[in-house]
């Protein structure tokens, strides 16, 4: 026999109904910019005995970082475990543009019947708003990594114009035409990139730890101009900016505590945005 303070008697019933949700732990404004889904798998379950018609799940977030969102579920049988389809929820670019550091932000989820307000379950999720200039790193979504390469930003003009003018002082054509003389000129482009790069006498600055899994703030292509300063992940997204400029492929490679840069020399690319390499 037990007390009335024993645990066993004295607690909850378990919940008939439940709320499984699979949600991107970090968004920042790409994310919103480039329509990217943050939600991932959402099914909701019944345990309790009895057909349930005319359900609702109800989607807010606080702060609004995601926009209202309602599913209509005609019925949920009895032991059903029902995966929800239509997972396209609407991200809030103002409150995210608004960031200057990190936040938090809970999404909070409910079955309700659609006749009353009483919920019959409550799930929470909570997840990392990032500023604009902050990439979620390669354990969020890496391929949006990308949305930090601005090759039209102006600083990326001027480091095209010593480009230019590295290959004409080594007597090779000066045009930034990407593929269309070849592999040769190609490497040329490149490799003039680089001489242009290392003349403005930048100076490394050390990373976040792990920085390539939880990522990091990224600095533009003119705050390193202005600065003289720059992260390998930094310099690495400025060359890519310059490459794409130029009419060639980049490539942004992660290893443990470092980034770098590669470059098709054929205008070739990878068939996913991103792969991984075991080896």
């Amino acid at each position: 026999m037990f007390s009335k303070s024993d645990p066993q008697t004295s607690a909850e019933p378990a919940c008939p109904f439940g709320i499984e949700a699979s949600v991107s732990a970090k968004v920042n404004l790409a994310d919103y910019q480039n329509s990217v889904p943050i939600i991932r798998d959402l099914t909701v379950s019944n345990q309790s005995g009895v057909d349930r018609k005319t359900l609702e799940l109800r989607l807010h977030a606080v702060p609004p970082v995601v926009r209202p969102k309602t599913w209509r579920l005609e019925v949920l049988q009895s032991g059903e475990t029902y995966r929800i389809k239509e997972l396209d929820v609407t991200l809030d670019g103002p409150t995210l543009a608004r960031l200057t550091e990190a936040e938090s932000a809970t999404l909070n989820f409910e079955l309700v019947p659609g006749d009353h307000d009483e919920a019959l379950v409550r799930h929470e999720v909570v997840i990392e708003m990032l500023p604009r200039n902050q990439w979620g790193g390669l354990s969020g979504t890496p391929e949006m990594v990308a949305a930090f390469v601005q090759p039209n930003e102006p600083a990326i003009e001027r480091v095209l114009k010593r480009t230019a003018e590295a290959l004409r002082a080594s007597g090779k054509d000066s045009a930034l035409n990407g593929y269309d003389k070849g592999a040769t000129h190609a490497w040329e482009l490149t490799a003039a990139l680089w001489s242009a790069v290392t003349s403005m006498k930048l100076d490394y600055a050390l990373p976040p730890a792990s920085f390539e899994l939880r990522g990091q703030k990224v600095r533009s292509a003119a705050q390193i101009a202005d600065s003289g300063l720059g992260t390998c992940l930094d310099l690495a997204l400025m060359f890519c900016s310059a490459l794409e400029q130029m009419g060639l492929n980049p490539l942004l490679i992660f290893t443990k505590g470092h980034a770098f840069v590669g470059v098709w020399l054929k205008p070739v690319e990878f068939s996913t945005p991103v792969v991984d390499d075991i080896t």
